[in-house]
């Protein structure tokens, strides 16, 4: 009896432990360590309603909604309280953009007697779905809402600089990350964004020593392509291109093209034409939408005498930029429009034409969400999933589009 008593005990309390080591990284907004250990925890005890619940929580606020409602399903298939489960379902509905869906279960939910950790979850779902559904108004009284609700709360104010980096007012962005700073002075990512809003206002003498500190304490691809951006422009070339092969062969796609253009700037500069040739090139191929890295490849074609390479991809380069600035431009609109569906139409038909599908996606989703049968929407959908090959959705969206009687 006793032998089979205290390896149960034993489960029991390490079980303990683990979902409240769990709980306290999500209270922490410390989401990405408590996701990694919910995953581990989970597929261990994979009956454990709690450690499938932790899953999904700690699934829904990284965005992965997939793996969210996997898990909340397992919860449920093991006896989870149904309050719990339907409060996780409503959040995961809002966070991804569909907070219309839910606003009755969300008053319910305001209404109810909250703890203050349950009562900021709820704010952060509604703010990350009203960025989800590019409602920037909405976005805005949302975090404002929070910050009156907990003063001392750090994450809202780091949402709202966040969004005017996105809409490309670096220097609201600098000041609301400053702040932040002046407040918690420990914040990387408030020193970290406080450094790329200035090296984007191009006052890297300021930005370097904010982004040196955050890179000595969390050391990362990303962070690393903005140091060596600074040290450039400070003459220490040499260092900047230390820093950049360290990450060179990283998995995250996107920050492994930013590196590659980097590493390609800098043998462009030292007219060692072709290394810049094979650096850039292995740039665009991940990211053809990035007009910059374009621009430099034609400069290097340049140095090498391929006049008619460097014509071509200076021609790519001017069609790029052209789409991105109309793209800002048409978010910034819709910052004070946020009903325009024209808007919306517009910047995922630029976003197809810049091959970045599941962006446009997303953009047609918001329009879909508000009227399933619109036409241009379901059209633009029923065109992409044609032409990559996926006929039956195509035929749906088509289907859709045609039950409408009008634009």
């Amino acid at each position: 009896m006793c032998l089979v008593a205290v390896p149960i005990a034993t489960w029991y309390f390490w079980n303990s432990i683990q979902c409240w080591r769990i709980r306290q990284l999500l209270a922490d907004a410390r989401v990405d360590e408590a996701l990694l250990i919910a995953d581990n925890l989970a597929a261990d005890q994979p009956q454990c309603s709690e450690c499938q619940f932790l899953l999904a929580k700690a699934a829904r606020r990284s965005g992965n909604f997939s793996s969210a409602a996997s898990a909340l399903q397992k919860a449920e298939a093991s006896g989870c309280d149904v309050e719990k489960l339907r409060f996780e379902q409503v959040l995961a509905i809002a966070q991804s953009g569909q907070i219309r869906r839910v606003e009755g279960d969300l008053q319910r939910i305001f209404a109810s007697r909250l703890q203050a950790s349950a009562t900021e979850e709820v704010y952060e779902a509604m703010a990350y779905g009203h960025l989800a559904a590019f409602d920037v108004p909405e976005f805005l009284k949302c975090v404002q809402f929070w910050q009156d609700w907990r003063p001392e709360a750090i994450t809202p104010r780091l949402m709202r600089a966040g969004l005017y980096s996105q809409l490309g007012n670096h220097s609201a962005a600098a000041a609301e990350f400053e702040a932040v700073v002046q407040d918690h002075p420990d914040s990387l990512p408030a020193r970290r964004g406080w450094g790329e809003s200035l090296l984007a206002l191009n006052l890297t003498s300021d930005a370097a020593p904010l982004l040196q500190d955050c890179f000595d304490q969390q050391p990362s691809g990303e962070i690393a392509v903005s140091l060596a951006k600074c040290l450039v422009a400070m003459d220490a070339g040499d260092q900047a291109k230390a820093i950049l092969l360290q990450y060179r062969d990283t998995p995250d796609i996107l920050v492994r093209s930013r590196i590659l253009e980097e590493l390609g700037r800098w043998y462009l500069d030292r007219n060692e034409a072709q290394q810049a040739i094979n650096e850039l090139q292995q740039c665009i191929q991940i990211a053809p939408e990035n007009s910059s890295a374009w621009h430099a490849l034609s400069a290097a074609y340049s140095l090498q005498g391929l006049t008619e390479e460097a014509a071509r991809a200076l021609t790519v380069s001017q069609e790029t930029q052209h789409r991105c600035q109309r793209l800002v431009s048409v978010v910034s609109e819709l910052a004070d429009k946020p009903d325009s569906t024209d808007l919306r139409l517009e910047a995922a038909e630029i976003l197809f034409q810049q091959g970045m599908a599941q962006d446009a996606i997303a953009w047609l989703k918001t329009i879909l969400q508000h009227d399933e049968q619109h036409p241009a929407a379901n059209r633009l959908l029923a065109k992409h999933y044609r032409e990559s090959g996926q006929l039956e959705l195509a035929e749906e969206h088509l289907r859709l589009g045609s039950m409408a009687s009008g634009p």
